[in-house]
């Protein structure tokens, strides 16, 4: 297969050596339907061995990977390469190095996780027609790789009032589990939900298609 040039312009921070983030351009072998994960390798090996970002399984499930590719968050591991693209880290995230993000902000963020309150063992017919178990499923299919975080305006606004698209997932997993006997407004009480304003953004740019815009909607 013909091989082709291409050149990935790579935002790179060391906070122990530069004083400001800076751009780099590196060349790479292009292949058409090449991963952007393949061309951070390539450059990795040929250019700099320092060049840090954070991946794992290759197949997008760990949702480790989510960079900004041309301005929009995408898992690495998943989004194919383009023969002139500028990654930099997920915007909105504390950057740690290179394209790496500081994500003990979102570890912090299990503590807001409601427990899991077992109800009934017998399930009310209602509960299961009324479609929180549609809605369980599709906030099971979210990998917290924040590339929702890096768009959402609210967020942007409100970053200590407003828990974000990511963590209202994660929380709609339990409380639309119909097993679930909590209450919504002691789980969600101190989130900020009512600020969110369901432009769509975070569910435009999920990998999976969680749709977190119409979870947050359901559970307002």
């Amino acid at each position: 297969m013909l091989k082709m040039k291409g050149i990935v312009t790579i935002l790179r921070f060391v906070p122990s050596i530069d004083r400001a983030p800076h751009y780099e351009d590196y060349s790479f072998d292009y292949i058409p339907g090449i991963k952007v994960l393949d061309v951070l390798h390539q450059v990795r090996e040929k250019y700099d061995r320092d060049l840090s970002y954070r991946w794992g399984c290759r197949d997008g499930s760990c949702g480790l990977c989510g960079v900004m590719v041309d301005g929009q968050p995408a898992l690495v591991c998943k989004q194919e390469a383009s023969r002139n693209m500028t990654l930099t880290p997920l915007a909105h995230l504390l950057p740690e190095k290179d394209l790496i993000v500081r994500r003990d902000s979102a570890e912090r963020e299990f503590s807001f996780l409601p427990h899991f309150h077992p109800g009934s063992t017998t399930l009310p017919e209602a509960r299961i027609l009324d479609g929180r178990l549609e809605l369980r499923y599709l906030a099971g299919r979210c990998v917290n790789c924040r590339c929702c975080q890096a768009v959402c305006p609210v967020k942007r606004r409100h970053p200590h009032n407003f828990w974000g698209p990511a963590l209202f997932a994660r929380i709609a997993k339990i409380l639309f589990d119909p097993r679930n006997g909590g209450s919504h407004e002691a789980a969600l009480e101190g989130s900020g939900i009512v600020k969110c304003v369901e432009c769509g953004r975070c569910s435009a740019v999920c990998p999976h298609k969680a749709d977190p815009c119409r979870l947050i909607a359901a559970m307002k």
